[in-house]
Parts: C-alpha cells; sequence; structure tokens
C-alpha cells in the first residue's frame, strides 16, 4: 500500500504541467542557497544522515536563479536522498557554485535531448551538485535515468519517478541537468540554472 501511495503521489507530481507553481516558475526566483540550508536542516532532522558523512560546500554571495523555491527544493531533496541511498554509510557531499555554463561540460552526459534547453556558453548560473562514493551510474543508464519509471534499484526499492520530476522542474526552471562520475567514485548530478533575468537566453530544443 505505501508503495502504491508513493507512485500514486509521484505520478501526481509529475503530471503537474497545469500547477501554477510550476506554469508560474518562469517568473519566480530562488536563493539556491537558502533552498539547501532548509532541505538539509530537515533532512537532518528526520534522521537521513545518521549514517552518513555529509559535507556541504555552499558558495557565498550566489545571485538568485529562475525557478519556485518550493519545487527546486523538492529537487535538492531528491538528489539528496538518492544519494543518501546510493551510497549507504557512505559518503554524500551537496554544494554550489557560480559558473557560466560550458556546453562541453553537459553536453556529453546531458538528460535525453527530447528533453533538454539549449543554453548558450557563457550564461552567467549557478551550478548545484550532490555526489557520492557509491557505485555510480554505469554510462550507457546516463541518458535513461532521468525516463519516467527508469530505475538502477532494487525491485520494490524506487518508483523511477523521482529523478523524471527533477528533470522536469529544472527544464521548467529554464535549467539542464546531468549525471556524471564524481571525485569521490560514484555519482555526482549536476543542476545548472541561469541566474534570474537570464534564463531566456535558453530556449526549448
Amino acid at each position: 500500500i505505501e508503495r502504491i501511495e508513493r507512485i500514486v503521489q509521484g505520478l501526481v507530481d509529475y503530471a503537474r504541467p497545469g500547477n501554477p507553481a510550476a506554469c508560474g516558475s518562469a517568473t519566480l526566483t530562488t536563493d539556491l542557497n537558502a533552498s539547501v540550508r532548509r532541505v538539509m536542516d530537515f533532512l537532518g532532522a528526520q534522521g537521513a544522515f545518521r549514517d552518513h558523512a555529509v559535507d556541504v560546500a555552499l558558495a557565498e554571495n550566489l545571485p538568485r536563479v529562475r525557478g519556485d523555491e518550493h519545487l527546486l527544493e523538492q529537487v535538492v531533496v531528491n538528489l539528496v536522498v538518492n544519494a543518501c541511498q546510493a551510497a549507504p554509510r557512505g559518503r554524500v557531499v551537496i554544494g554550489t557554485v557560480a559558473k557560466n555554463f560550458d556546453t562541453r561540460e553537459a553536453a556529453p552526459a546531458a538528460e535525453p535531448r527530447r528533453r533538454r534547453r539549449v543554453i548558450a556558453d557563457g550564461i552567467p548560473g549557478v551550478l548545484l551538485y550532490v555526489a557520492d562514493d557509491g557505485p555510480g551510474v554505469p554510462e550507457a543508464d546516463r541518458e535513461r535515468i532521468f525516463d519516467p519509471f527508469y530505475t538502477t534499484k532494487d525491485p520494490g526499492e524506487g518508483t523511477g519517478l523521482g529523478l523524471a520530476i527533477v528533470a522536469r522542474t529544472v527544464h521548467e526552471s529554464g535549467g539542464v541537468v546531468w549525471v556524471d562520475r564524481s571525485r569521490e567514485g560514484g555519482a555526482v548530478f549536476m543542476v545548472f540554472l541561469p541566474i534570474a533575468g537570464e534564463a531566456d537566453a535558453a530556449a526549448d530544443r
């Protein structure tokens, strides 16, 4: 019953195009560092990091990014919880940094092209990264990892909707998400969001 509830809730979240908050994300802005802090405080209070070594590295004085703060917080929740599940009793690293977009870094492992946005090189934004020292995501799975119902978890362990919701939310916010091998040896999910006022430079593919 609990699994059915998670799947139904995931479907509701994924089928959110008519949601006013999602439709209005083009005009909303977010302090990404504040969102990350709230998520980490919440998950920490829930005991999510009891068996993990967690490093948080947030760059100071970051500009605001385009996107609804509540939806972007859900992105952070999904990525951090995934990292904890991928690396039981392992290390999780989450951070932010101001960065100009570089197609060479994102293009090889970016989300499937049908959902991607084209962002011009040099567009200023903020990069959010969540890394772990788990087994990582095989290169052959990196494009499919954002597809609805696709999961690398054991049967019964995941709905396959979390990363699909992440990709759709980031896309609606004018950004792009991709996965690569982390320095810790596992996976690193990277989310690039243009700063508020710059997102119009991104266009649907």
